[in-house]
């Protein structure tokens, strides 16, 4: 390096070379020493001292310059890293936004609301003139009818009693003397009705007078209770005029096929015509 040749001038060196390290009037033992001089007793030439001076600055320059050179480096890699750094956080704040755009997407909840449509049960064949469609059954109207449906599966039977007090039921179904002409025409024992008594617009006319119409609990499982109540539907339908009334059992209660006007089991009393 330059500096290096600069260290090695000749004059200079060759004045010291007569220099003994035990010789305390002479600098370089001083300096071991630790003696110090004045600066008018180290430099007893002029010249020789201001060219040390300018070789000394050299040195400094030599050494400085890459010193500073790597400092000056030093600041603009930081300002690149802070830069970099700054975009960084610029970029992650971009996404912030983003994801925060994303996250409060409106969220659309759709209720389903359901109809359910119960339809008349249709029969098949069609029922007559003379007939009424119930619960996918044709039952007999005519000059009176008495009509019964209950509100769970079983075995359900009808009761009815003229005024001439002949019993119509499941075990004398008519039409006979002993049912006064009338007829069951609909026994149900599974489901929930219907059970039908009529008489026939083709044959004779009922008697006139009140009727009594009882429900009777054959076989129904479970029990009627208060848990398991049953409601219990009586249509009545006469010449000029119809009547229905609904009663709700809460025990089972049988009377042995005796309707009348004080049968516990009693639906109604019916005047025809």
């Amino acid at each position: 390096m330059p500096v290096t040749s600069q260290a090695k001038v000749a004059p200079y060196s060759h004045r010291i070379t007569s220099f003994e390290k035990n010789d305390d009037e002479y600098p370089w033992d001083q300096r071991r020493r630790n003696r110090p001089k004045s600066l008018a007793t180290c430099c007893t030439r002029p010249c020789a001292c201001f060219g040390g001076l300018i070789l000394l600055l050299l040195l400094c320059l030599a050494i400085g310059i890459p010193v500073l050179s790597s400092i000056i480096d030093a600041t603009t890699t930081t300002t690149t890293t802070t830069t970099t750094t700054t975009t960084t956080t610029t970029s992650t704040s971009t996404s912030t936004t983003t994801s925060s755009s994303s996250t409060s997407s409106t969220s659309t909840t759709t209720k389903t609301t359901t109809t359910t449509t119960i339809s008349k049960i249709p029969c098949s064949p069609t029922c007559n003139a003379e007939q009424l469609c119930v619960l996918g059954k044709c039952v007999g109207i005519g000059y009176l009818s008495f009509t019964l449906t209950w509100s769970r599966n079983g075995d359900g039977d009808l009761v009815v009693k003229t005024p001439n007090g002949k019993v119509i039921c499941f075990n004398n179904t008519g039409p006979s003397p002993a049912t006064d002409q009338g007829r069951l025409d609909v026994d149900d024992q599974t489901g929930t009705g219907p059970e039908n008594i009529f008489w026939s617009n083709s044959g004779s006319k009922p008697p006139t007078g009140i009727y009594h119409a009882c429900f009777e609990p054959y076989n129904f499982n479970p029990n009627i209770t208060n848990l398991s109540p049953i409601s219990v539907t009586l249509n009545i339908k006469g010449s000029n005029n119809t009547f229905s009334t609904t009663v709700n059992f809460t025990s089972t209660i049988k009377n042995k096929y005796d309707c009348n006007a004080n049968a516990p089991n009693l639906l109604a009393s019916y005047t025809y015509p």
